[in-house]
């Protein structure tokens, strides 16, 4: 019997000293992933939506007005997104003349701003312009139209996604 008994103290002498062992991997592999999570966190790139946020916080007001005076029949302009040539078509009203309307295009990458594009408006005789969208990637995209038919300052939008 006293061989059992010393047996079983041997073999329990190893059990004790792992759970210390195990306590001290789990706190190192913690702090290691905890440390590689904030190192990939502080490699990640952030976009503002607009530089100059504030101010368009302000005005904000003035967008929603321009916005929905755009959407009335007698300014409703139409955006349509052509897939097949990988274009976006501007229609402007029929009832505007062409030379009073002028402003600017961008198309607005949520995900990434270096991929905004800008076009200035110039609007066909048929009151049209097409924006080609070749070269663009792939994703969700947003075309702001933010335009002027003679002194009334409208604006309008949409989201489109180019396969």
């Amino acid at each position: 019997m006293e061989t059992d008994r010393k047996t079983e103290s041997k073999t329990a002498k190893p059990k004790d000293r792992t759970w210390g062992i195990g306590i001290a991997v789990f706190y190192s592999l913690f702090v290691v992933v905890t440390l590689g999570l904030v190192f990939y966190a502080t490699l990640q790139k952030f976009d503002l939506v607009a530089e100059n946020y504030y101010e368009d916080g302000v005005r904000y007001q003035d967008r929603i007005d321009q916005k929905r005076l755009a959407e009335s029949a007698e300014y409703k302009l139409e955006i349509k997104y052509d897939r097949a040539n990988r274009a976006v078509n501007l229609q402007f009203p029929e009832n505007l003349a062409t030379d009073s309307i002028s402003g600017k295009v961008v198309l607005f990458r949520p995900s990434n701003a270096s991929l905004d594009r800008h076009w200035e408006l110039q609007v066909d005789t048929d009151g049209s312009q097409r924006l080609d969208l070749k070269g663009a990637s792939k994703g969700v995209w947003k075309v702001m139209v933010y335009w002027k038919a003679g002194s009334t300052d409208l604006y309008s939008e949409k989201s489109i996604y180019v396969e």
